[in-house]
């Protein structure tokens, strides 16, 4: 039976207090209160196997709470999708999550939210989901490609002066960290649209990544590719991307995820 190689870990970096961030690995997550993780193992091809990255918003006070409850809940959904046998569904569980925040929001009046990228695969194939600017990459014979879409104000304007035809893109100042779409959006107040890829078949040593942004905002995507491209194993390009991103100022928690099929 055919297997991926997986390497999992998240940092506090340099400057947070606390790490908001949190991560999931089939079942497998990031207590609260921990400021660093690792893990590394193998899935099964066959399988359903779901990883995913949520980023808790630092600036609402409670980022690591919310991305506690996303992994808690996703690792429920995940159970039931093993037990029963039934098709993941990233927009059924991303709306769980949502509306397990509002709840929390509601019951306890403190303001939380928090990012989300998810990878879904079964029987070679792989699915990508977000809402945030967590991301996601596939690199493909030496290619760095971003799957999911940046929901920032940033990145709404980019699309929008591509469709206009506008080949020299117009950037307007701190419109790329503000976000259009998180968890934690009351419904009477926004309707909540995750970002799913079409099904990805695999191929032989293809590799695909999941970051929170304080890997992204940190390094560029060549220097993220320069690392994935180096003869050595995925634990060791994990290290050495989450030490690059600590180097060049750690100013976010960084967390990061590799998958090699």
């Amino acid at each position: 039976m055919e297997k991926y190689l997986i390497s999992a870990g998240t940092h506090i970096g340099n400057i947070r207090k606390k790490n908001e961030d949190n991560l999931f690995i089939n079942g497998i997550y990031k207590r609260r209160k921990e400021t660093k993780f690792s893990y590394n193992g193998l899935f099964q091809q066959k399988e359903t196997s779901v990883v995913g990255i949520f980023d808790g918003m630092g600036g609402l006070g409670n980022g690591d709470k919310a991305s506690y409850i996303a992994v808690k809940i996703l690792d429920k959904y995940f159970e039931f999708v093993r037990k029963k046998g039934v098709n993941f569904n990233s927009d059924v569980v991303l709306k769980k999550i949502n509306k397990c925040i509002c709840r929390e929001i509601d019951k306890s009046s403190e303001k939380m939210g928090s990012t989300a990228v998810l990878l879904f695969c079964k029987d070679g194939q792989i699915q990508i989901s977000n809402i945030g600017d967590s991301r996601a990459y596939l690199y493909r014979d030496g290619v760095l490609r971003q799957i999911s879409v940046d929901h920032t104000e940033q990145s709404s304007m980019f699309r929008m002066q591509e469709q206009l035809g506008i080949t020299k893109l117009i950037d307007i100042p701190n419109s790329r960290n503000t976000l259009t779409q998180h968890l934690g959006i009351q419904e009477n107040e926004f309707i909540l649209e995750p970002t799913e890829s079409e099904m990805i078949r695999v191929q032989k040593k293809d590799i695909y990544l999941l970051c929170s942004d304080g890997l992204t905002g940190m390094l560029q995507d060549t220097e993220i590719s320069d690392v994935l491209s180096m003869n050595m194993d995925l634990w060791n390009k994990k290290r050495i991307l989450i030490e690059k991103a600590m180097q060049a100022g750690g100013k976010d928690n960084i967390t990061v995820i590799l998958i090699e099929t």
